[in-house]
């Protein structure tokens, strides 16, 4: 520290502005690069992550919405399939919906309940599926796993269908 001092001591009364606004100017970039940037990038990361959490909820909420209101139409609809078997509802909706090479296995329960894995099925596909097996045939999830698919768009899933009783 003492070497430095005699350094700068020794330099021209114009060396030494020089060398104190250098260091002024890189103090100034070390706090914007080390401190400034970092956290305004990270103020608006949590924005825009906010935002898009505002819209998610918004939408659940509207979709909740809907699902209740669907729920409320359903009651006094015919159900169809009483007669067939849930392993063959459920195989042959699950292709009619685009699904068919996703089911990995279907395997009975009881007479009203099947366990059924899907891997790389298409997230909106799967929705619409258990839409329709509800809606047409009285069969719901009685639990489901959903984990999402190494393709965009895609989902792995675990579920226990459940036929309403009559």
């Amino acid at each position: 520290m003492n070497a430095l001092r005699q350094w700068f001591d020794g330099l021209a009364r114009r060396e030494r502005v020089m060398v104190l606004a250098a260091v002024a100017v890189a103090a100034i970039g070390l706090f914007y690069l080390g401190v400034w940037q970092p956290l305004d990038r990270a103020v608006a990361d949590m924005r825009e992550r906010v935002t898009h959490e505002q819209s998610l909820a918004a939408w659940m909420t509207g979709a909740a919405a809907e699902a209740s209101e669907l729920k409320g139409r359903r009651r006094g609809t015919p159900v169809q399939g009483r007669g067939e078997s849930l392993l063959s509802l459920v195989d042959q909706t699950s292709r009619e919906a685009g699904l068919g090479k996703a089911v990995r296995r279907i395997q009975p329960e009881s007479d009203d309940q099947a366990a059924v894995t899907l891997e790389g099925a298409g997230f909106n596909a799967l929705v619409f599926w258990l839409r329709d097996l509800e809606r047409t045939y009285g069969i719901r999830p009685a639990a489901l796993t959903v984990n999402r698919g190494e393709e965009p768009g895609t989902v792995s899933a675990r579920m226990t269908l459940k036929r309403d009783a009559a």
